[in-house]
């Protein structure tokens, strides 16, 4: 697989990143408490006919008060089959949503990513929406929130920037209190051009083992449909995983 040379340097500040924004805000988090953070390894092996290696590590810090919410995740992914790279992808973003009223609420995100299979250097995403709470309590939690979006991206060596507009949904249910699901939805078209869009989904299940350990499978697809020449528009994971809460 062809490495360029601009993706070293994507990966430097996307670390660099993370160590500047998401070590403070953890460690804030400490101090401020009534924070729920949570380190998720995920791990997938096969040996025989075909070698495939997955590896998926996300670190997630969520505030979830009356009046506002915060949530500050991380998420690197790598694999490979028969030895050969078919997945490195990473990302990190921040979100504050402040309540309006009991169900209404506006919402700023950003995120930085880069995929360096689909020469993807990087692609900042920033933006306002404006959202609703159909269910926010302590067992389900479903929202739906719309807005403009700034998006900056360099991939397959074209740099370019447009507004899009960002469509979201996120569902949420704590079976009991061992045991929840969870799924998500987020919706990316461009606003002069709405058949350029990005398309991200996720849902999984987990279960606690302990008061800090919990088991879980996660699915994840990506979905970009204009990729870099000679690259696939989907990408799709099904990850065992085991999460560590602190």
């Amino acid at each position: 697989m062809c490495m360029y040379p601009s993706t070293h340097a994507t990966r430097i500040l996307f670390f660099w990143t993370l160590l500047a924004f998401g070590t403070p805000f953890l460690a804030h988090a400490e101090m401020a408490g009534d924070w729920e953070r949570s380190i998720t390894l995920g791990f997938n092996q096969t040996r025989g006919n075909s070698d495939t290696l997955l590896h998926r590590v996300t670190g997630r810090a969520e505030q979830i008060a009356e009046r506002y919410e915060w949530l500050i995740d991380l998420e690197w992914t790598y694999g490979e089959s028969d030895k050969e790279k078919n997945s490195e992808f990473g990302r990190f973003g921040v979100e504050h949503k402040r309540m309006i009223n009991k169900r209404l609420f506006a919402d700023a995100m950003g995120e930085i990513s880069y995929d360096a299979i689909k020469e993807l250097d990087y692609r900042v995403i920033a933006g306002p929406a404006l959202g609703y709470f159909l269910l926010r309590d302590e067992t389900f939690r479903l929202s739906a929130e719309a807005g403009p979006s700034y998006v900056a991206q360099k991939q397959g060596g074209d740099s370019e920037s447009f507004v899009a507009l960002r469509i979201a949904e996120d569902f949420s249910w704590r079976i009991n209190d061992r045991a929840r699901i969870w799924q998500g939805i987020e919706y990316i078209p461009r606003v002069d051009d709405v058949n350029h869009f990005l398309l991200n989904t996720e849902a999984g299940i987990e279960s606690a083992i302990t008061s800090t350990l919990s088991l879980g499978i996660t699915l994840q697809h990506r979905h970009d449909s204009r990729p870099a020449e000679d690259t696939k528009r989907n990408d799709l994971f099904l990850v065992s995983t085991l999460k560590y809460n602190f």
